[in-house]
């Protein structure tokens, strides 16, 4: 007979709604707000099949099933201040989630060919969530076009990271997704898009635009303590 542990089905679905409300205060502020409210499931089942002689349908044995749910409330916020049409100043803030890929969460092992190491899946790991905060600078000179910089930080809550057993152990050679210390992402962006139009010696010129950005990040993840069989602790790295 033969078996293998490396399967499994899932599935995941979401049922969303969202409401935005935009309100005007004067002739050069803006306000737009609102909330996206999400219920999030995922389930998964993994089992070993083992084959029998004669070519019979094969036995499953059940090693992990389960269903879980999740609700989050989302809300944003997003403010413009606009002194001149073509010229915004905005002020953002907004709440998100970034949550595990089911392969993550089934818990058997498989070799990857990336890392050349076994992975297996967690079924205890969490979602992250995010709190995002922006700053930008926008310049619309003409229509198609725009000059911005922006400023953005971001914190990031039960971040999920591949962390390698400890290095002399049996599983050094062994990585898993954990939810590590709390994180943060920060950074400076700039956007160009510009049309050719003002070299006026070559008309075809005016039919091209140029466009780009650039960004600086900086980011941090602390250190958490893990103490469990394959790990001690997630160390913190920038």
């Amino acid at each position: 007979q033969v078996s293998s542990s490396s399967n499994y089905h899932a599935s995941s679905g979401l049922l969303a709604a969202y409401e935005s409300i935009e309100n005007k205060i004067g002739s050069k502020l803006r306000v737009i707000w609102g909330a996206r409210i999400e219920s999030y499931q995922q389930s998964i089942n993994v089992y070993t099949p083992t084959f029998l002689n004669d070519f019979e349908d094969p036995l499953y044995v059940i090693n992990q099933a389960g269903v879980r749910t999740n609700f989050d409330l989302l809300p944003s916020i997003n403010i413009v201040y606009s002194p001149v049409p073509s010229i915004n100043f905005r002020a953002a803030y907004a709440n998100t989630v970034i949550r595990p890929e089911l392969k993550d969460i089934a818990a058997f092992v498989r070799y990857d060919l990336l890392t050349f190491s076994l992975n297996q899946g967690n079924k205890f790991l969490k979602s992250s969530s995010i709190r995002n905060y922006d700053l930008k600078f926008e310049w619309f000179p003409s229509a198609g076009e725009i000059i911005s910089f922006s400023a953005f930080y971001k914190q990031i809550f039960d971040p999920i990271e591949y962390a390698r057993g400890m290095a002399g152990t049996d599983y050094e050679r062994f990585r898993t997704p954990v939810n590590a210390g709390d994180a943060y992402v920060k950074g400076l962006e700039a956007e160009l898009r510009k049309k050719i139009d003002f070299v006026t010696v070559l008309p075809w010129l005016s039919h091209l635009t140029v466009f780009g950005n650039a960004s600086l990040l900086r980011s941090k993840v602390e250190r958490k303590e893990i103490n469990n069989d394959y790990f001690s602790f997630v160390g913190e790295h920038t």
